[in-house]
């Protein structure tokens, strides 16, 4: 009978050893684990492992290294330790560091998103909170991931592993079609741009509220769909634009603050704040940029420094908040300095009670008038032409027949402003309205700039190409605080909690400046 081993301890980890062996192949010499590593494995001390070792050296030929690690022979017919393998002979903050690594690859976590706890984190991978934490710091030198103040971890956004997702939310009408104006398509321009060079997918979607239920829909589509919400979701951008939404953005916010992301709101509301509700739900997640809130005012102190001494607003939307701001504004800076002028208003719309200045109301706009033309334009091109082109000759042809009906019931307005001589610059609530006073004075021989100047809002295309001086709100600025709060970019990244104002800037072209050209 054979009598047991007095050595067990050795035994066992002779015969670990024998059976890592047995899965090896040394096509060429492999690095085995280290001697403290295979006492590890094999559940038996480091003296132990030694002796275990020099018995095996002997039988299967391994030979020795530097006194810490061993190498397979090269003689010997034996298959090489697998990755996975030589990962459990690793410290426990190595074999973490490497699992997070591999769900960062799979697109678990996203670049720029949040990491989760360090409770969730040791939920999930099984490790206490002090090796999660070296498992983090060796994830940052390798500029995977980037600590903030020892309490939470973020993706790095120039990782290239995956591609993390920014959700663009704007409200939309009852089939889907996202409001937008001027303003906000420069900013989904720049930010598809920006998401492009930071290796991110931007998904656009449209919210509504219906029967007081705020639903979403897909802007490919067109189709009611649930939000997106998982964990390769970076974090979610609103826009705020003046009067449609209503007091939609206020429900979407809250609802966004309880998924636990971030959300940074662009904002063009004149006066809109976050409620406290969602500051006190948002914990530092909720971030805010708004345009400027002074435009009129720095496009009369612009005025002003050239000499014009007498502006006059000229507005095709005088009942909306965004145009009583900038005339406001506007008024604001000439009577600091000068507070008996009275700058005129001259608007196309009907008188309604809240006059900003006593003027006669020229013709109404008809909008029942235009979507009638349009519908039966509309359904003779949808019967004779391709669908595809049918979508843009529909747009084209709301807006010919928009600027013309505009401009036919806002000449009498302009004819009234041009009898005044005392007015030197019409300055227009936007680009559009600027160039239907820019044709109109054309049309009546007026020479700009040296009888009129003509200023303008939001530096769009059209301001551009008929040379008008316009205030531009520097919406790549916007873009940028935007995107950069949700990549947790600083210095956007420490703003958690806050509303930033971005300032524009006045563009001067030949409308304003006789330097670029003496004539329009």
């Amino acid at each position: 009978m054979k009598k047991p081993s007095r050595r067990p301890a050795v035994e066992k980890a002779i015969a670990f050893i024998q059976d890592y062996l047995s899965r090896s192949r040394p096509d060429r010499e492999y690095s085995l684990p280290g001697v403290r590593a295979l006492a590890q494995m094999a559940g038996v001390s480091h003296v132990t492992a030694w002796k275990a070792l020099d018995r095996v050296r002997k039988d299967r030929g391994i030979a020795g290294g530097n006194g810490l690690k061993f190498t397979f022979a090269k003689h010997r017919n034996e298959t090489a330790p697998s990755d996975e393998i030589l990962l459990q002979s690793q410290p426990a903050d190595v074999r973490v560091a490497a699992a997070i690594k591999r769900d960062i690859i799979n697109g678990v976590y996203a670049p720029g998103a949040e990491m989760p706890s360090y409770k969730e984190l040791g939920a999930r991978y099984g490790a206490s909170f002090l090796t999660l934490r070296k498992a983090c710091m060796r994830l940052a030198k390798q500029n995977i991931l980037r600590l903030y103040n020892r309490r939470y971890a973020v993706v790095d956004a120039g990782s290239t592993f995956s591609y993390g997702k920014i959700v663009f939310l704007g409200y939309c009408d009852a089939k889907g079609n996202i409001y937008r104006g001027v303003l906000s398509e420069e900013l989904l321009r720049t930010l598809e741009a920006e998401c492009t060079k930071a290796g991110l997918h931007l998904l656009i979607f449209g919210y509504r509220e219906i029967d007081n239920r705020l639903v979403y829909f897909d802007s490919r589509s067109g189709k009611q769909t649930p939000l997106p919400g998982d964990e390769s979701i970076i974090g979610y951008l609103c826009v705020n634009l003046p009067n449609p939404s209503g007091n939609a953005i206020d429900t979407l916010c809250r609802q966004l603050c309880l998924k636990k992301k971030h959300v940074a709101v662009y904002n063009e509301t004149p006066g809109w704040v976050p409620t406290t509700t969602i500051a006190a739900r948002s914990r530092n997640r909720f971030f805010t940029v708004s345009i400027s809130t002074n435009a009129g005012g720095q496009v009369g102190r612009f005025l002003q420094m050239r000499g014009q001494k007498k502006p006059a607003y000229i507005t095709t939307f005088k009942s909306t908040l965004w145009s009583q701001k900038r005339y406001q504004d506007l008024c604001g800076t000439y009577t600091e300095t000068s507070p008996s002028i009275c700058i005129p208003l001259y608007s196309n719309d009907a008188p309604d009670g809240k006059k900003l200045l006593k003027h006669r109301a020229g013709p109404v706009f008809d909008n029942d008038v235009l979507a009638k033309s349009v519908g039966r334009l509309e359904n003779y091109f949808s019967s004779s032409i391709d669908p595809l082109i049918h979508t843009y000759a529909s747009g084209l042809l709301r807006r010919v027949l928009y600027s013309t009906q505009l401009y036919i019931s806002l000449k009498p307005r302009l004819e009234e402003a041009l009898s005044d001589r005392s007015i030197t610059a019409w300055v227009c609530a936007n680009d559009f309205a600027a160039v239907i006073a820019r044709y109109f004075l054309q049309e009546k021989g007026v020479d700009v700039p040296r009888r009129l100047w003509i200023v303008g809002f939001n530096d769009s295309f059209d301001a551009m190409i008929n040379g008008l001086t316009s205030y531009n709100f520097n919406i790549p600025a916007c873009a940028a605080a935007l995107l950069g709060f949700l990549v947790r970019r600083p210095p956007f990244s420490l703003e958690g909690g806050k509303t930033i104002q971005i300032d524009g800037m006045v563009i001067e072209r030949q409308s304003t400046s006789s330097i670029h050209s003496p004539q329009i």
